[in-house]
C-alpha cells in the first residue's frame, strides 16, 4: 500500500514540477517615464507671504511587464475568407 501511494505521488510531483518548468518567462522592461508636477508653496519673506509656484520635471524609471497577447479567433478568420 504504501508503494503504491508513493509512486503516486512521486509521478504527481513530476507532473507538477513539468507543468511549472512550461511556464513562459516573464520579461520586464524599464521604460523612462517624464513626470510633470507644480508645486505651490507660501513663503514669508520680508514680512510678506508670498506664494511660489514651480513647475518641476523629472524623469523616472518604470519597470512595465509586457501583456501576452491573444491569438485571433478562427471563426473570425473563416468569416473574412467566405
Amino acid at each position: 500500500m504504501f508503494r503504491k501511494t508513493s509512486l503516486w505521488l512521486m509521478a504527481l510531483l513530476v507532473v507538477a514540477v513539468v507543468a511549472v518548468a512550461c511556464q513562459p518567462e516573464i520579461q520586464q522592461v524599464e521604460v523612462p517615464v517624464e513626470v510633470t508636477r507644480v508645486v505651490t508653496e507660501t513663503i514669508v519673506e520680508e514680512g510678506e507671504e508670498v506664494e511660489v509656484t514651480r513647475v518641476v520635471t523629472e524623469e523616472i524609471m518604470v519597470e512595465v511587464t509586457p501583456v501576452a497577447q491573444e491569438a485571433p479567433e478562427e471563426e473570425e478568420d473563416m468569416e473574412e475568407e467566405m
